[in-house]
């Protein structure tokens, strides 16, 4: 779908390690989004799978954007704003194959995106605005900048809370419609991501602030304690490369120089602490409103991670489907929704 003058309407759900974007056209895509501010110094053999990283200059500096060796910290307030979040998304684009115009939607944490008292932070949200609309050199493999018809720009970008944004994603359809009956209902999200989890409590399309909040609590814990547990068996004086630890994830095993570290056991308990921690965190947020809430709806990358660790943990529980991609498809669909209302205005 277009934006309101012939741009193309993105959503663009920022991750620390994958981002997620969402169009009509495009459908659900996921890109890794690891950064770096030094490019690699390693010799291209030409045997990857469509895995380069991609160079960009912001503000004077380059930042390599993909599977980096050495990725930066993006555990700080500021992220959201800096040139290396900005570099994420528009390699997210490139990678997906968007040229030209874009009209973007993006979300930020609850805690962030409004005040206690439920009033947006606006400024806030015209700084991460700013942020995407700045210049943007791309390099291509050759080394030179890419012409700008080559690649994405943001004419305009929107900011919604990311929680909120899995509401609209469960409440209206691709076209912009209510789905019956699910307006009125009381529903909590929990949107369970690296960095953060959130918690919005919406009913009748109204946040109930005294019941959402966020926690600085993710999926990146559980990457993060293994790390530390793997140094300390190991006697390691510098982290484990994370991509190492994400590939193990899925086998079991860590590879570290000559060494086969078993992770099996210690996934479990780490995924077990995690999902206790944010069902005490769940649970002090909603207090007497429990009663009431029709849906506690799980979304997010952790969401998926943790589906297991999560059966049960509250009766109206429900794992949205392609919960990965919740918040962006309900980016999208806000993005529907405001445009239309802009329209019409």
């Amino acid at each position: 779908m277009s934006g309101t003058n012939g741009e193309q309407l993105i959503a663009i759900d920022d991750g620390f390690d994958e981002t997620k974007i969402y169009s009509r056209a495009l459908g659900g895509r996921k890109i890794r989004s690891l950064f770096s501010l030094k490019p690699t110094d390693l010799a291209d053999l030409g045997m990857k799978d469509g895995d380069r990283e991609g160079v960009y200059r912001i503000d004077g500096k380059r930042y390599a954007v993909g599977n980096v060796r050495a990725p930066e910290e993006t555990r700080f307030d500021d992220y959201p704003f800096s040139p290396g979040n900005l570099a994420v998304a528009i390699h997210a684009l490139r990678v997906a194959g968007v040229r030209g115009d874009v009209e973007a939607v993006s979300g930020m944490p609850v805690n962030r995106y409004y005040t206690m008292d439920g009033e947006v932070r606006k400024d806030l949200v015209l700084r991460k605005r700013k942020s995407w609309m700045r210049d943007v050199a791309v390099y291509g493999e050759d080394g030179q900048e890419l012409p700008e018809d080559e690649v994405p720009r943001f004419v305009r970008v929107s900011v919604v809370s990311e929680a909120v944004a899995a509401w609209f994603d469960h409440c209206v359809d691709d076209t912009g419609a209510v789905i019956e009956g699910r307006l009125r209902e009381q529903v909590a999200i929990v949107d369970i991501g690296g960095r953060t989890t959130d918690v919005a409590v919406v009913e009748d399309a109204s946040v109930l602030m005294a019941h959402s909040g966020t926690t600085d609590h993710g999926a990146l814990d559980i990457y993060a304690a293994i790390d530390r547990r793997i140094q300390g068996q190991l006697g390691l004086t510098r982290p484990v490369p994370r991509q190492r630890i994400v590939e193990g994830m899925e086998r079991g095993v860590v590879t570290v120089g000559a060494h086969e570290v078993d992770i099996r056991e210690m996934k479990r308990e780490e995924k077990r602490l995690l999902a206790e921690r944010i069902q005490v965190f769940v649970a002090s947020l909603i207090g007497s409103e429990a009663a009431f809430i029709n849906r506690v709806i799980f979304v997010g990358g952790g969401a998926v991670m943790l589906a297991d660790e999560l059966q049960g943990m509250f009766p109206q529980m429900e794992v949205a489907p392609e919960a990965q991609y919740a918040n962006a498809r309900g980016m999208w669909k806000y993005g529907v929704v405001s445009g239309s209302r802009r329209d019409a205005a």
